[in-house]
């Protein structure tokens, strides 16, 4: 397992200094161009939110000069997602605790609910669809001949 900071050398070597430093070796710069192009262009659209997510993790790797820190890392992945859930989940982190999985799941949970109060929206009858009294809308049979 990776240390956090290991010495190579006398060189004080960071994950993310290795990390920079391998993918810039060992893959070709137009692939890593066209990973930082899907990157910025990642859009939610016809993704569920958990799918967005995954996408947006494995992307955001090539990107480390791009999310500098877990307030542009989660601030990146909301302007992804439907302007519906931004509105809602972007105030999450403003939260001390709060980081990327946190809010994801937080979202993957309140895309669930819409999906959920949709669902039984429709299954309920709307107020046209009622039946109307035989008795011509009247409640009670009082003054009826």
């Amino acid at each position: 397992m990776w240390k956090d900071r290991q010495a190579l050398g006398g060189v004080l070597v960071t994950w993310e200094l290795f990390k920079t430093t391998f993918l810039q070796r060992f893959f070709l710069r137009e692939m890593r161009e066209d990973k930082v192009e899907e990157f910025i262009n990642l859009k939610q659209g016809s993704m569920t939110v958990k799918e967005y997510s995954v996408k947006f993790v494995k992307l955001s790797r090539y990107v480390t000069s791009l999310i500098s820190n877990i307030r542009d890392e989660m601030s990146r992945s909301l302007t992804g997602i439907t302007g519906d859930l931004e509105k809602k989940c972007g105030s999450l982190m403003l939260h001390d605790n709060m980081d990327l999985f946190r809010l994801m799941v937080h979202v993957q949970q309140v895309e669930e609910s819409w999906k959920k109060r949709r669902i039984h929206d429709t299954r309920r009858p709307k107020p046209h669809d009622q039946e109307i009294p035989s008795n011509g809308g009247n409640r009670n049979n009082v003054g009826v001949r």
